[in-house]
């Protein structure tokens, strides 16, 4: 019964995620993950299946320890009993019984319901450190999600000031007099052509950020503020380490115990058809009388303790067809368990390529955006001397920009790819 208070008490507590505001506006990933934790439904119902195979347990054991009842009748005879002739000449009657019965054999039936307790238990712990993995995994991409809009939205904020610093270097360079009405209105409308992308990188952070409050349990509007950024150390995976990391990944271990558990419950369902022998003891004690119920005038105290065989040998086909439907659900357990387990080791290559790839990507986009930046700065000082003309000014803008943006995209993508790993592998590769 404490236990279930307990687990209670966590239930109705998950929803109110202990965090100061000073740590809201300095959130690391860590901490952001520990907050998901604490807020995740997924990982209050898998502690409330973890409870519910624990009590499945109990009844379980229950049916192997013996068995008490008692029982008390009062009675008031409107006529007077009559057993083949014999009248009892008695009006009211008092019995009280207490019986005791113990299954000492049932051909399995009661230890494979304990395994398949135990096996159940054993499911849900392992599911609960699945939902673990999904809700961490969810969590690091969604705080990945808002590092890169924030990254984004910087850089259409650099594009924009390029844009007005090249509208000022026209304006500027003919202070004296009218700049051409050609290059003016085509600066004005690079300028013009930024400003909805900065408003849209803006939408996309917000909306980024919400997310996040949300996998927190945060209220949406409290303000919060990130803290850990994208690292630039990228660890070399050994693929037989990552297979090893595969293999004790929990969702597939929890597959491989409910196939264990499915295939004991099919025990259980083979034994009923099967019969089962117990011993029982009852005592009764029964007290008729004349003038009163509480009264005695007559006392028959019986004792009697025996075994007893019990078989059903025909129920319509009822225990038939329950036994089929639990062989049914274990083949149902073991092809869900090697699907999983394939795709499983499908995912596994695809996001190691991914990884790789980005990786390189991303050291290709670093080279380019050196060479990107070099470039605008040589443009513009060449547009100030009047050596290169606007088109050519914007086409470098541009250039610059799809870089920044791309390198950003690729940094992301390989936090991404590290992230599926861990939540595939369990290894420790994120910063």
């Amino acid at each position: 019964m404490s236990r279930l208070l307990l687990f209670l008490l966590a239930i109705l507590t998950t929803s109110a995620v202990a965090v100061t505001p000073e740590e809201l506006q300095s959130l690391d990933l860590e901490r952001a993950v520990a907050m998901a934790y604490e807020a995740s439904e997924d990982i209050a119902l898998s502690d409330n299946e973890i409870e519910k195979a624990r009590l499945y347990r109990r009844q379980a054991l229950g049916g192997a320890l013996p068995n008490i009842s008692a029982e008390a009748k009062w009675s008031n005879f409107i006529e007077a009993p009559n057993f083949n002739g014999l009248s009892l000449n008695g009006k009211y009657e008092t019995l009280g019984a207490v019986s005791v019965s113990q299954a000492i054999y049932n051909f399995g039936a009661l230890s494979s319901a304990l395994r398949a307790a135990k096996e159940g238990e054993k499911a849900g712990r392992l599911s609960r450190e699945a939902a673990l993995k999904e809700v961490e995994f969810a969590t690091r991409l969604t705080y990945y999600t808002c590092l890169l809009a924030s990254r984004q939205l910087e850089i259409a904020k650099a594009s924009l000031k390029n844009a007005e610093q090249n509208l000022k270097i026209l304006q500027d360079s003919f202070s004296q007099g009218r700049p051409p009405q050609g290059d003016l209105i085509q600066l004005k409308t690079d300028v013009a052509s930024r400003r909805p992308t900065v408003l849209e990188a803006e939408a996309q952070l917000r909306e980024a950020i919400l997310a996040l409050k949300q996998l927190l349990g945060v209220d949406y509007q409290t303000e919060i503020k990130l803290s850990t950024d994208f690292s630039e150390s990228f660890p070399s995976y050994q693929r037989e380490k990552l297979q090893k990391g595969l293999g004790a990944q929990p969702k597939l271990l929890a597959l491989k115990a409910n196939i264990e558990l499915q295939s004991q419950l099919a025990e259980v369902e083979s034994a009923k058809s099967l019969p089962s022998l117990g011993a029982f003891l009852s005592l009764q004690r029964n007290m008729q009388s004349q003038s009163g119920i509480f009264s005695a005038d007559r006392t028959l105290n019986t004792a009697v303790w025996g075994v007893q065989l019990k078989w059903n040998l025909w129920d319509g086909g009822t225990t038939s067809a329950k036994y089929r439907t639990a062989v049914a659900e274990r083949g149902a357990a073991e092809i869900t368990h090697r699907r999983e387990e394939e795709k499983a080791e499908l995912d596994l290559a695809k996001n190691l390529s991914q990884y790789q790839t980005w990786r390189q990507v991303y050291t290709d986009n670093k080279t380019a955006l050196q060479l990107a930046r070099e470039s605008f700065r040589l443009s513009q000082n060449r547009f100030k001397s009047g050596k290169t003309s606007v088109t050519e000014l914007n086409t470098v803008n541009r250039g610059l920009t799809q870089v920044e943006l791309s390198t950003a995209v690729s940094l992301f993508k390989i936090h991404e790819a590290m992230a599926n790993l861990r939540r595939m592998t369990g290894l420790e590769v994120n910063p």
